[in-house]
């Protein structure tokens, strides 16, 4: 019964991590520099955005991770994007929390 728990568990969580994108890596969302960084190289850092939308009538990215990563632990991770309309990154927010 315990082995049967512990399967269901990680089931559960590793089908929790499939559902939202990479880690996020710290190190690339760094590289972002408004007005220079374009949608294409967002998309080749991050891959296909979980979430798109508009604020004020310009395009925003959201990327998400919530899951386990070997060397952290418990991960989440928040990156959200809004884009000029010569899509160029206009600014962004990341918010990371390791438990």
């Amino acid at each position: 019964m315990r082995n049967l728990i512990l399967i269901l568990l990680a089931a559960v969580l590793l089908a929790g991590c499939s559902m939202y994108r990479s880690t996020i890596p710290a190190d690339l969302v760094e590289t972002i520099e408004p007005n220079v960084t374009t949608k294409d190289q967002i998309k080749a850092k991050f891959g296909t955005p979980i979430r798109t939308g508009a604020d004020s009538g310009f395009e925003t990215w959201r990327y998400t991770f919530r899951g386990v990563t070997a060397k952290e632990g418990w991960v989440d991770r928040d990156l959200y994007l809004i884009f000029n309309k010569n899509k160029t990154v206009q600014k962004y927010s990341f918010e990371a929390n390791v438990k």
